[in-house]
């Protein structure tokens, strides 16, 4: 994160700081980084896992454009909103007022007419971004109900892409975890964590790290007692936590599409496959030759038995 911090950040947005062109290219490559560890997730602890959304909005708010508007502008826009509301509102989700909403439409009306005329601004761009930051807080989803909120966000559209290719390199871990939703607002990652569905599909690599099995403890322990819908694969040395976390869960399987030439290892699942109602199974042998087996309906005892 070069020179910067997270307690800066906190910092220079509570005092509305408009960054150098220097400090501009820091937080750039700050929000990439923590970008790239939220989507690998490689050597990161589950607080870790947790905190990085709230670290890149930060860091993301000093980028936004609205900071360089000048104060005449702000002054005559804004009423009796002010930017620190603004961006506060923005990143925790808050339902304006009706008076609030006044306000703000009446920014955007403003907004819109220096955009058309250009007389007060050169670049439309930063103009556009303006009125998208203010319009994104009349958004009819701001005042969906959480339950709401988390029914969409469930829906398979959301899920991890299965495996398609031995020849793609893919992460060891992925799930709805990494989905940008949580990013969008404190609010949002917060309802999404409580949602024990959101966290109850995933897909995970047996030659796994220690923090793709910390991932896996995540992501179960997030699930509840939900039913698990999985993808694994994985042809190598087998991870023992990872191993001994997917047998011990199997109870809640109810889809699993298992990738692997270690099949005698999910031996002790034999009778714990109640819930059980899809299981695809891809068999390699030595010569790397693929045996495919899909089943649905009643349960089986085991993939043996497949």
């Amino acid at each position: 994160m070069s020179d910067l911090d997270i307690e800066w950040a906190l910092s220079a947005a509570r005092g509305n700081l408009v960054p150098s062109y220097e400090q501009r290219e820091s937080i750039q490559r700050a929000v990439a980084q923590l970008q790239h560890r939220l989507e690998s997730q490689q050597d990161l602890e589950n607080t870790e896992v947790d905190d990085l959304p709230r670290q890149i909005a930060v860091f993301s708010s000093l980028l936004a454009h609205i900071r360089r508007l000048p104060p005449e502008i702000l002054g005559t826009i804004m009423s009796d909103l002010d930017i620190e509301w603004a961006l506060s509102a923005a990143r925790e989700n808050l339902v304006p007022s009706d008076e609030q909403r006044a306000s703000i439409e009446q920014a955007v009306a403003q907004l819109q007419h220096h955009l058309e005329s250009q007389e007060d601004f050169e670049n439309t761009h930063d103009l556009r971004r303006q009125i998208a930051v203010f319009s994104s807080l009349l958004a009819p989803i701001r005042r969906l109900p959480p339950e709401i909120l988390s029914q969409i966000w469930i829906q398979p559209s959301l899920d991890t892409p299965a495996p398609r290719s031995s020849y793609i390199r893919l992460p060891r871990f992925s799930g709805r975890g990494t989905n940008p939703v949580l990013a969008v607002s404190f609010h949002w990652r917060a309802i999404a964590v409580s949602t024990p569905k959101f966290w109850a599909s995933f897909y995970v690599d047996l030659l796994g790290t220690d923090n793709t099995a910390r991932l896996l403890e995540l992501y179960l322990e997030r699930s509840k007692q939900c039913l698990l819908s999985i993808r694994i694969s994985g042809g190598g040395p087998v991870h023992p936590s990872i191993l001994k976390q997917l047998i011990d869960s199997s109870e809640r399987w109810v889809w699993i599409r298992l990738s692997s030439s270690h099949l005698s290892l999910f031996s002790p699942i034999r009778g714990r496959l109640q819930a059980l109602v899809a299981l695809d199974l891809i068999v390699y042998n030595g010569n790397a030759h693929q045996e495919k087996a899909t089943w649905l309906g009643s349960t089986p005892e085991s993939p043996e038995a497949q």
